[in-house]
């Protein structure tokens, strides 16, 4: 069996499978184990704070979370831990090229999210797994949810990917990656989830470098290379796999149950 370390979870396609509102059931057998056996378990997740709903919480019972891509980390008590922001140019840039592009964006703040277009749309397409509209602002009217809240963290947009990774190469201070099909998030370049998950880490005790972390999507890639051990799900991207030290099944199957058993972590 391994010697106690810190496990690092994305959420969505690595925990809960997409439009799901709950974990499979042998994920949550694999996390209580985890536990027994004296793992701590973490989030590094693209979600914003408001929508790491409290069920996921109750389940992973993690000690602190990375949210917005690296850009906040906090514990489940509320205690903000760091905070990074857009750049004021950077934002109201790329929020004049999504409404002459008519794409449907949201912006991502410590407080919560607000959608400066497209609110209807937006929350059509991004209100899955149990969400509510409860922590999504409607300011499509006068846009100035940051006036009152600050920069943003990060920014999700819904919309034709092409024209969106078009007007984004304007932006070389920012990383701009696919988040699911027709959206894609954008946050500041100096920032992933490997900061994030590397200050999370080092303010618990821990180190990167001795963390497992488990992650699908483009947003982990960076936390998958520099983690001591990277697992990607087998419903990652062939490009997300090749970044990690190894691949479980889908999340669907069994996924993560399979990788603790494999790295005898259960």
């Amino acid at each position: 069996m391994r010697k106690p370390t810190a496990l690092v979870f994305d959420i969505d396609d690595t925990l809960v499978p997409f439009r799901a509102a709950e974990l499979p059931a042998s994920t949550k057998e694999a996390l209580r184990l985890a536990r027994q056996n004296g793992h701590t378990l973490f989030l590094a997740t693209g979600r914003s704070k408001v929508y790491i709903l409290p069920w996921i919480i109750d389940e992973v019972q993690p000690r602190a979370i990375t949210s917005c891509n690296g850009m906040m980390q906090y514990t489940p008590q509320g205690e903000i831990l760091s905070v990074h922001r857009f750049s004021e140019a950077d934002f109201l840039g790329v929020l004049n090229d999504c409404l002459q592009n008519d794409i449907a964006f949201a912006c991502k703040f410590p407080q919560g999210m607000a959608v400066y277009h497209q609110y209807e749309r937006f929350c059509d397409f991004y209100l899955v797994g149990g969400a509510t509209r409860t922590g999504l602002k409607d300011d499509t009217l006068l846009r100035n949810t940051h006036e009152e809240w600050g920069m943003p963290l990060d920014l999700f947009m819904h919309g034709d990917l092409e024209t969106i990774f078009s007007f984004m190469k304007k932006y070389p201070s920012l990383q701009t990656v696919k988040a699911r099909s027709q959206a894609a998030e954008a946050y500041p370049a100096s920032f992933n989830k490997s900061t994030g998950v590397r200050e999370m880490l080092e303010k618990s005790g821990f180190r990167l470098e001795e963390a497992i972390c488990f992650g699908d999507s483009q947003n982990d890639r960076e936390m998958l290379k520099e983690a001591g051990i990277g697992v990607a799900m087998g419903n990652a991207s062939d490009e997300v796999k090749a970044c990690a030290d190894y691949v479980t099944s889908d999340v669907r199957e069994d996924g993560i149950y399979n990788a603790f058993r494999h790295l005898e972590l259960i």
